[in-house]
């Protein structure tokens, strides 16, 4: 858990120097936009890492590395968590016409559903708020908005 609890923290650190670029507006544009925002945020970790004492730096850097590329099973659970904290600023912002694309804010934070029991449970519930969220603002649910 508190390795968990060290890449939450961490995650989105580089960001202070490079900037985020939302993942709403990534769907706006071709999949080299994510390249460029992981190369830009590799660049920043790598700043901030050099910045602390060396086992600190390498520590650091290796945990949001682990994020990035979701290799051990608290990457996972954390990124899990990201997405699903997306879909409710997704939300907030507005889906729809002339607000996000509905289909690629849906699906954003279908990356982990069938990774582990528990969060496959709350990303149903979160489902559920898009599937109110939809009805409440006369949007079309798709079938494929569905979780198995």
């Amino acid at each position: 858990m508190f390795k968990a609890i060290k890449i939450a923290l961490i995650h989105d650190l580089p960001e202070a120097i490079v900037y985020d670029t939302p993942f709403f507006e990534i769907f706006k544009t071709l999949n080299a936009s994510q390249k460029q925002k992981s190369a830009r945020e590799e660049a920043g970790m790598k700043v901030l890492a050099s910045k602390l004492p060396k086992s600190q730096g390498s520590e650091t850097y290796k945990l949001w590395k682990e994020y990035e590329t979701c290799s051990s099973d608290e990457a996972k659970f954390v990124k899990i968590l990201d997405k699903l904290e997306g879909s409710y600023t997704s939300m907030a912002i507005g889906i729809g016409p002339g607000k996000l694309d509905a289909d690629p804010i849906v699906h954003h934070s279908d990356k982990g559903f069938g990774w582990f029991p528990a969060t496959d449970k709350l990303m149903k519930l979160v489902r559920k708020d898009f599937k109110k969220y939809f009805a409440e603002n006369k949007l079309a649910w798709k079938p494929e908005y569905d979780l198995p």
